[in-house]
């Protein structure tokens, strides 16, 4: 059996900012402070999650799932 790979530097970053987001509005800097991703990565997660139909954007910077 071999050994498990290190998750790439994306999926390390995108797990911390899904385990964050809930139904409650969240603020996107909230999530970029508590997962330690860049603004930049967690922005692009984000946009992945709403083309997806996970999430979706409010005013004022918060983010939820949908």
């Amino acid at each position: 059996m071999s050994a498990p790979r290190p998750l790439s530097r994306a999926k390390r970053t995108f797990e911390p900012g899904r385990a964050l987001i809930c139904l409650t509005p969240v603020a996107i800097d909230d999530l970029v402070r508590l997962s330690g991703a860049s603004t930049a990565t967690m922005r692009r997660v984000l946009l992945e999650r709403e083309l997806a139909g996970r999430i979706e954007f409010h005013g004022g910077g918060l983010v939820s799932m949908s």
